[in-house]
């Protein structure tokens, strides 16, 4: 079994988010002087990533719902999409072989006298 990742804090930072300098990947805390990276619209995965490369002390932002609880992650599954391209080549085919209704007028033999069959032929 993999090792679980809980996000733990043990000293909540009480500054204003606020009121802190926007950066690329979050906000600057002039006070202690470090850049807080915002993972609160982080997936876990992405927060995973950016912990495993990062080795220093360090502060960031979370959402409520990403802490007691372990952050894993997840292998995106390829979509198995074999019913869109039965339903497209169904309808390919149906436009392909549209039968086009008969266009010439029908001739009505009982009321026209002059095109009535002979008796003699």
């Amino acid at each position: 079994m993999k090792d679980e990742t809980y996000i733990q804090i043990n000293t909540p930072c009480h500054e204003n988010w606020a009121k802190m300098t926007p950066e690329d990947k979050g906000k600057f805390c002039s006070l202690c002087n470090k850049s807080v990276i915002d993972f609160s619209l982080m997936t876990d995965n992405e927060i995973l990533k950016h912990l495993k490369k990062e080795n220093s002390d360090l502060c960031g932002r979370f959402s409520v719902t990403q802490l007691q609880r372990p952050i894993r992650e997840t292998q995106l599954q390829p979509k198995k999409n074999w019913h869109y391209w039965l339903a497209s080549i169904s309808a390919l085919l149906f436009l392909i072989n549209r039968s086009e209704a008969q266009t010439k007028n029908a001739v009505n033999t009982h009321n026209n006298p002059s095109i009535a069959p002979k008796d003699g032929m």
